[in-house]
């Protein structure tokens, strides 16, 4: 039995990296298996569709606010976050009468040194859920960062404007952690999305 060719091999050949009897050994395949044919046929079509649409340099005032969107989302521990403590849960705390139906969203709502924040928990399909909520930090006068953590590692990110609103959707109901950065004030807090 002879050896395929790899996806690589075929993107070396059309761009021209492989020596001349590789390349040639290549080439035969390609004459002979319909799939390596077609599959490089579409490495040839996406390269030429990729040369006659060049990348352009993002202006530097996108550049400058993606980099700081990043730099706000790192995962280090330090002691420079606020721990915020739930205040309410509605799946252990009843606040007057609700459905018992699976589809019931979960409010949540938690206080720390740094203001006051709410979280509305919809399900949102197969493990995951829309997240939306409204934001009462001191110091949010510009809009408040979201990152939704899962052991550490972001998993979604979201804006809450000057009104304190946010709309994360799509979260992983497996996220463990929120933090919310604006100014100065960066809060923390364990979080639980399961629907239960």
């Amino acid at each position: 039995m002879t050896r395929r060719s790899t996806f690589t091999e075929l993107l070396d050949l059309a761009e021209g990296r492989l020596e001349r009897d590789h390349a040639q050994r290549v080439a035969d395949e390609i004459a002979l298996d319909d799939e390596a044919a077609l599959t490089f046929a579409w490495i040839e079509d996406f390269l030429h569709d990729a040369r006659r649409m060049p990348l352009q340099e993002p202006p530097p005032e996108l550049r400058a606010r993606l980099r700081d969107l990043f730099a706000g989302h790192h995962t280090q521990q330090d002691d420079s976050w606020s721990d915020a403590s739930l205040l309410h849960d509605t799946r252990k705390q009843a606040a007057g009468v609700r459905s018992a139906g699976v589809h019931d969203s979960v409010h949540l709502a938690f206080d720390s040194e740094g203001g006051r924040f709410v979280v509305e928990v919809r399900p949102a399909g197969t493990g995951a859920v829309d997240v939306v909520g409204l934001v009462l930090l001191n110091d949010g006068s510009a809009g408040t960062d979201l990152t939704f953590l899962e052991a550490g590692v972001v998993r979604r990110v979201a804006r809450a404007e000057r009104d304190g609103r946010f709309e994360a959707t799509g979260v992983p109901e497996t996220v463990d952690e929120l933090r919310l950065t604006t100014g100065a004030v960066r809060v923390r807090t364990r979080l639980d999305l399961r629907q239960r």
